[in-house]
């Protein structure tokens, strides 16, 4: 075991939690799993692959993960979603780095590939997928509003990337993404509205634009189109989703 403990959020995550943390437990000294409001039997997943399991109320994505992480004993953490695994070559990356070089860095950073259609996209802006997971925790915190959270560095840190894919099982049909993009545009919108007093030229501006100028860096500039169908289909997702967070911040500015 090496000097490492996994943390995860989990809500209903029975169908893929098991996946997660059978990738880690050669790797994790400690594996913690959040749970929130789970009608399945995730938590009974998590005690028998031997986790720490805490339940707590959702205080969103940001607040949610900065609870989980004052969970954790160990200095350094890994922090995944349920339905991310550890590539064998990213498993063994991670091992070496905690034999040579953890003493040296702060910070390490690894790619994720993501799953599209069923298929393991290689283009476009679903790869390289770059992210930071991998930290000591006493130099983060996490920030952001309700979505798209990130990690704050409290001090000047030493990052590292190191070889390897996070294999992210994203995709279980095209329903159930959609309705995840719909949460999150209005969640998206509902923390960045007030930004603006009213509809305004810019704002009309965004929500024509920016849609194109997505699926054009996605499929053109960053070839999603050597994807195949599933890159096309991923690239018009992706502006759909970028049309629907100004939708919504229209709406509601509609309301008021």
């Amino acid at each position: 075991m090496v000097p490492v403990s996994v943390v995860i959020i989990a809500h209903n995550e029975e169908e893929n939690l098991q996946r997660c943390l059978e990738s880690v437990t050669s790797l994790a000294s400690e594996m913690v799993v959040v749970i929130n409001d789970c009608t399945d039997r995730t938590a009974h997943v998590a005690k028998k692959m031997g986790a720490k399991v805490f339940e707590q109320s959702w205080l969103g994505f940001c607040a949610q993960k900065q609870f989980a992480l004052e969970k954790v004993t160990q200095n350094w953490v890994l922090s995944l979603d349920a339905d991310e695994v550890l590539s064998e070559q990213l498993r063994k990356s991670l091992l070496l780095f905690f034999e040579y070089a953890y003493k040296s860095f702060d910070v390490v950073t690894f790619n994720r590939r993501n799953n599209y259609l069923h298929r393991w996209l290689k283009h476009g802006d679903a790869y390289p997928d770059k992210v930071v997971r991998l930290f000591r925790k006493e130099i983060v915190r996490w920030s952001g509003g309700s979505v798209h959270e990130s990690i704050t560095y409290l001090n000047k840190v030493r990052i590292k990337h190191i070889q390897g894919d996070l294999m992210h099982y994203t995709f279980k049909n095209l329903e159930t993404t959609l309705k995840k993009q719909i949460l999150y545009a209005q969640l998206f919108a509902k923390d960045n509205h007030r930004q603006y007093t009213a509809i305004n030229f810019s704002l009309i501006t965004k929500i024509f634009l920016n849609p194109l100028c997505g699926f054009m860096r996605s499929y053109f500039i960053k070839a999603g189109f050597l994807d195949g169908i599933p890159g096309l289909v991923y690239a018009m997702q992706r502006s759909v989703y970028i049309f629907l967070k100004y939708a919504f911040m229209i709406e509601f500015l509609l309301k008021t």
